[in-house]
């Protein structure tokens, strides 16, 4: 009986974690000025607001982009059921 309740304890406390980690994605952005000749310009230090629908805390984040127009952010990807 003892095995049985330590067995089932480290499945509980192995299965726990897996529920509770948030699905990411990794979002790259690259911003970038044309001319009438065609010729880029990469734009340096722009900042990207991203807002999600819902009005929770965490519902905008920011990002800037480095001298050469290029950001990158991780967002969490949040359950839409």
């Amino acid at each position: 009986m003892r095995r049985v309740c330590i067995a089932v304890a480290f499945l509980v406390s192995i299965a726990i974690p897996l529920w509770s980690q948030v699905e990411t994605s990794k979002l790259k952005i690259r911003a970038i000025l044309m001319d009438k000749d065609l010729n880029q310009k990469p734009v340096p230090h722009l900042t990207v607001v991203l807002s999600a629908d819902s009005d929770g805390k965490d519902a905008s984040q920011e990002v800037k982009t480095d001298f050469d127009g290029n950001a990158e952010i991780v967002l969490s990807l949040a359950n839409t059921n």
